[in-house]
């Protein structure tokens, strides 16, 4: 009776858990295909300013930062979640990954940009967090199935990431519609748009 008991709390705390799972892995994969169409924009405009001429060195900086930071740091969040919990782990990496993705929107040198990249990467290293959280929740026979899942938001990272990316030029357009249609305060909208274009 106390099996039958448990089987059915686990099978409970899985479905509750997995859409919230599934969407971790996706917002964090997003993390890392979002910024995909205008890097190389935004490279240019920093390096611009700053008189550097390697751009392409920059942009490959930048991409493989991110991939290395979270590479290095997962297994330091799967023992951390070992000790205190997986969803504490989650939570941190989610507040991170916020904190420094906005660091990298705001971000007004290449270094600032290289560092606030790799940092969203090392909160992004609880990946593997959520995938053994899936294994607690789960039964065996259930396993495959919700990895299957959680292996799916993976697949949607880049084409979502994409379509959430407004081209560069519209973007300029929107600045200019808002300026126009809130005249009232359109130096105010015009430098903020100005400051933040990649935010």
């Amino acid at each position: 009776m106390s099996d039958v008991s448990t089987s059915e709390t686990t099978i409970t705390a899985g479905k509750s858990a997995l859409l919230v799972l599934f969407l971790v892995t996706m917002i964090d994969m997003i993390g890392f295909g979002i910024v995909i169409p205008f890097l190389t924009y935004l490279v240019e405009d920093l390096a611009a300013s700053e008189g550097i001429t390697e751009v392409g060195l920059w942009v490959g900086l930048l991409m493989t930062s991110y991939s290395a930071a979270q590479f290095l740091f997962s297994p330091f969040w799967g023992s951390v979640s070992d000790r205190i919990g997986r969803r504490p782990v989650l939570m941190v990496g989610l507040v991170g990954n916020t904190v420094f993705f906005a660091m990298f929107g705001l971000a007004n040198t290449l270094l600032i940009a290289l560092a606030a990249r790799f940092m969203a990467g090392v909160f992004n290293g609880n990946l593997a967090v959520a995938r053994a959280y899936i294994g607690d929740v789960s039964t065996p026979s259930q396993l495959t199935t919700r990895m299957g899942i959680i292996g799916a938001a993976f697949g949607l990272d880049l084409p979502l990431a994409h379509s959430l990316v407004v081209n560069y030029r519209i973007q300029q357009h929107v600045g200019i519609y808002l300026s126009i249609r809130f005249s009232k305060h359109t130096h105010t909208y015009y430098h903020v748009l100005q400051q933040v274009v990649y935010l």
